[in-house]
C-alpha cells in the first residue's frame, strides 16, 4: 500500500470528519472523559488524536510507526494547544504495559494489514488482539473503518440515466471491501464484549470544498481525474460497453461546461461519499 503523505491525510480527513458535530459524536459513543487515559494508535498525522483532545480533556497518546507523521502530529496539535503526548510505536507490538489505556483507538488503519485477504478479517485479528492487551479490563477498544463498497456519486447535473452508471461504477470499482463490515465479527473473534456499532459519512457536497480554492486551477484538477479515471473504467468488467460510453459521455459534458464556467463550481451539489463504521467493545 503507498506511503500516506501529510496533505493527503489531512485533507481526506478533514473532508469526512472536520465538522464539530463528528467529535461529539466520536466521545460521547466512546464514554470518553476528563479521567480518562486514552490511546490512538496508528494516529498518523493525529487527524483523530486532535477531536478527542478537544472534546473530552482526557490524558491521550497517539502513536504511530512513521516518525515524519509524528512530527507532522506534533507541529499541528503545538499550534492549536492542544496537550497530546505522541510516541513511536507499533500497532502490532504496542510499547505499553497491559491494561495501561481506559481506551484504545485506531482508525482507518487496520486495512493495511489486510495481506491478500481483501477485506476479509484474517490479517487483522492481531492488532486488534494487541489494542485489547494494552486496554484496561472493562475499558473500551474501538475502531474506525471504511465500507469501500457504498462509494456512490450523485450529480444534479447528470441525466438519471447517467447517475444510474455513475452509482453502479463507484460501487463496484472499489478495490476492496474495507475493515468497516468485518469489525464486529473481529472483536467478537478477539473475546470483546458489549459490541456496538455506529456510521458516519465519509464525503460531502462538492462545492463545500471548492469554495476556497482557485476555480480554473479545480477544472483542470477535474480534467486529470477524467484521464486517470478512462484507464478505470476502460477495465472495470462490471460495466457494458454502453455503460463506458455514457460515464465517458457525461465527463466530457461537464468538463466542457465547467471549462466554460468555472464559477458554476461553488454551486455544484453533488453528493459523493462512503459508509464509515465505527465499532466499539469492551475488554
Amino acid at each position: 500500500m503507498a506511503k500516506c503523505t501529510v496533505e493527503h491525510l489531512e485533507l481526506s480527513r478533514q473532508r469526512g470528519f472536520g465538522k464539530p458535530l463528528f467529535g461529539l459524536v466520536l466521545v460521547k459513543f466512546l464514554g470518553c472523559n476528563s479521567n480518562h487515559r486514552v490511546l490512538d494508535i496508528g494516529c498518523g498525522t493525529g487527524f483523530f488524536t486532535r477531536i478527542l483532545a478537544r472534546n473530552c480533556g482526557a490524558y491521550i497518546v497517539g502513536m504511530d510507526i512513521d516518525n515524519q507523521l509524528l512530527k507532522a502530529a506534533k507541529s499541528i496539535a503545538s499550534e492549536e494547544n492542544l496537550i497530546i503526548e505522541f510516541k513511536v510505536g507499533d500497532i502490532t507490538q504496542i510499547p505499553e504495559l497491559d491494561g495501561s489505556f481506559d481506551i484504545v483507538m485506531s482508525d482507518i488503519m487496520l486495512e493495511r494489514f489486510r495481506g491478500s485477504n481483501i477485506g476479509y478479517p484474517k490479517g487483522i485479528e492481531a492488532p486488534i488482539r494487541e489494542m485489547k492487551r494494552v486496554c484496561k479490563e472493562n475499558g473500551v477498544v474501538a475502531c474506525i473503518e471504511p465500507f469501500y463498497r457504498s462509494s456512490f456519486t450523485w450529480d444534479p447535473w447528470a441525466t438519471p440515466e447517467e447517475n444510474e452508471v455513475l452509482l453502479k461504477y463507484t460501487s463496484v470499482n472499489a478495490r476492496w471491501i474495507g475493515a468497516g463490515p468485518t469489525l464486529p465479527s473481529l472483536f467478537q473473534s478477539v473475546g470483546l464484549k458489549e459490541i456496538e456499532l455506529i456510521t458516519w459519512f465519509w464525503g460531502g457536497i462538492a462545492n463545500e470544498s471548492n469554495r476556497n480554492r482557485n476555480l480554473d486551477h479545480a477544472v483542470m484538477k477535474l480534467e486529470e481525474r477524467l484521464q486517470k479515471t478512462k484507464n478505470l473504467i476502460s477495465e472495470c468488467s462490471a460495466l457494458s460497453e454502453e455503460d463506458k460510453a455514457i460515464l465517458f459521455a457525461y465527463w466530457r459534458r461537464k468538463i466542457k461546461y465547467l471549462k466554460q464556467t468555472p464559477e458554476q463550481l461553488l454551486t455544484d451539489m453533488t453528493v459523493n461519499g462512503l459508509q464509515v463504521f465505527i465499532t466499539k467493545g469492551r475488554r
